[in-house]
């Protein structure tokens, strides 16, 4: 039997000096804490990530069902801006003279506290809008202004009706901020709600002094030139403000959104009015009809307020299809996250359970070769390294074995033959 002539001796390549600390680390602690780690590793920053993401999704359907309740308040408060306009101008006729208007302003009286009820009830069921702190004051005022027992003269009443229609304006605007419609990020949302907010209503109430104030000075037949100024200025902001929310329905054309149908008809409309207007005092007298001229800017003013109820109706369906795809996009998210999350836990827990089942295997052979049991059968599944490792350490048992073998034979021949010289 030969012998080697010096023992071999294996160390393990030397790792570099940065990734010491580490290395030595995991070698003092057990490697189902080193899985333990490893799990937590990965598991820990995909739940954070997924659930940062929800958290996110989630904020975005609040902000888009605040923008919704937005959209109600301000169709709200344009009812009451249209009937406080509408009253406004039948007062200021009565007041000038004209009794045909009495009857039609006593149904807008009727009108108005059917608006003031569903501006009522927007106030209670959505206290995030903040109106409670405004709106009580605001009614208590809108309803003094429009009981039988005013008896203020032509000139305040008219500018009462004025401040009161400017206060709801202001409102309007506070909406579109405790809403979050001022905010709105996204391009074709944000026009709609410019024009909806900001530009349709100072653009009607423009119409609606004009309208009163145009109707009350042809009820009476004369005017002062300051008189005709104003309504000639009016005529020029109403002009205006026309453009400018043209210039917004070019640039909701740009990002792909179509402008509501009715905004040519809309524009024709008040394009007519403006010429009615100078026809009416474009040569520095009232010249025409006060009813007719009344019924004209209400027709106009109608059109518009349909205009922004349209406006308003879109605004609704593209934020109502911004939630469904955000309460999609947090569907599918749950669905993958968990599918992964399970996948992910599943492979960890596999590893774990077949790299501590063969560890426990080899430490069970190697006891039991340490006592002495060379015969033990190692069964390590798999062709990873740990089965490698078991075969490698079962042939060198079977080595170890067949040496032991080799040198029992050995040590009995020696005595078999020690036996016979002693014979001799």
């Amino acid at each position: 039997m030969s012998t080697p002539d010096s023992a071999a001796t294996t160390t393990p390549a030397k790792p570099p000096a940065f990734m010491r600390p580490g290395i030595g680390l995991m070698r003092r602690i057990s490697m189902k804490a080193k899985l333990l780690g490893i799990a937590s590793v990965l598991v820990v920053p995909l739940i954070f990530a997924m659930v940062s993401l929800t958290q996110h999704l989630l904020d975005d359907i609040r902000i888009a069902e605040a923008e919704l309740d937005g959209v109600s308040a301000v169709e709200a408060l344009t009812d009451v801006v249209l009937h406080i306009q509408t009253h406004r101008g039948l007062t200021n006729r009565v007041l000038s003279g004209d009794e045909a208007a009495k009857a039609p302003r006593d149904a807008t009286r009727q009108k108005l506290k059917e608006a003031l009820s569903t501006v009522d009830a927007v106030s209670r069921d959505k206290p995030q809008l903040a109106l409670g702190k405004q709106w009580p004051a605001q009614r208590q005022a809108i309803e003094a202004l429009t009981a039988d027992s005013n008896s203020e003269p032509r000139p305040k009443q008219f500018a009462a009706h004025s401040a009161q229609v400017s206060q709801l304006i202001d409102m309007v605007d506070y909406v579109g901020e405790t809403s979050g419609l001022l905010f709105d990020p996204m391009p074709a949302t944000y026009f709609l709600m410019d024009v909806m907010v900001s530009r349709t209503l100072p653009w009607v109430e423009a119409m609606g002094v004009l309208r009163g104030s145009g109707a009350g000075l042809l009820a009476r037949g004369d005017a002062s030139s300051v008189e005709i100024a104003s309504a000639l200025g009016l005529l020029h902001d109403i002009q205006s403000l026309t453009h400018g929310i043209d210039q917004r329905m070019q640039s909701l054309q740009r990002q792909g959104e179509a402008p509501p149908a009715a905004w040519t008809d809309t524009q024709t409309q008040v394009n007519a009015y403006i010429a009615a207007g100078q026809k009416a005092f474009g040569e520095g007298r009232p010249v025409g009809e006060a009813p007719a001229f009344f019924d004209a800017g209400t027709q106009t003013i109608g059109a518009a307020i349909k205009f922004q109820k349209i406006v308003s109706q879109r605004m609704s369906v593209l934020l109502n299809e911004r939630k469904q795809a955000l309460v999609t996009q947090i569907t599918l998210l749950a669905i993958v996250s968990t599918l992964g999350a399970f996948l992910l836990v599943y492979a960890l827990v596999s590893f774990g359970m077949a790299t501590l089942g063969s560890l426990s295997t080899l430490g069970r052979s190697m006891k039991q070769a340490a006592e002495g049991n060379l015969a033990s059968i190692i069964h390590v599944d798999g062709n990873d390294e740990m089965a490698h490792m078991g075969r490698a350490f079962e042939e060198m048992l079977t080595s170890l074995s067949a040496l032991v073998a080799e040198v029992r034979s050995a040590a009995a021949l020696v005595g078999d033959v020690g036996n016979l010289l002693v014979t001799d």
